[in-house]
This record gives C-alpha cells, structure tokens and sequence, in this order.
C-alpha cells in the first residue's frame, strides 16, 4: 500500500480554492482577483504535479481549477 503526495495534493487544491472562493466573492467578477487569483494558488502545485511526471493527474488539477473558477 503506497500513496503519492499528489493525492494529499487534490484535497488541498479543493480546500484553498473554495477558501478563496467564499473569502473573495465579492470580487470574484474581475479578471485579475477572479481568475489570477485562483491560478496564483493553483499554479505551484500544478507545477510540482508536471516535475513528477503525472501528467493525468495535472490534467486532472487543471480540470478542476477551471470549473472551481467557473462555479
């Protein structure tokens, strides 16, 4: 039984993301606190995924930072 650390990852990619979405939704209609806020957030693991080589599982991230950011 093994896990990799991108499993950990996907909770806490979810978690922050819908932080800063409730934190910041009053401003979430703008393009530079909306859309480069969230990719601030999610662009550090999503780099890390890519260094692993996983490239499903940073597909998998992208996937879910862009419809967070569109809920």
């Amino acid at each position: 039984f093994g896990t990799q650390p991108s499993e950990f990852a996907k909770v806490a990619l979810v978690l922050v993301l819908a932080w800063f979405g409730a934190r910041f939704r009053h401003r979430m209609q703008t393009f530079s606190t909306g859309i480069l806020g969230m990719g601030v957030l999610a662009l550090p693991m999503l780099g890390l995924i890519v260094l692993e080589p996983d490239l499903g599982t940073t597909a998998l991230f992208g996937l879910v930072t862009m419809l967070l950011m569109l809920v």
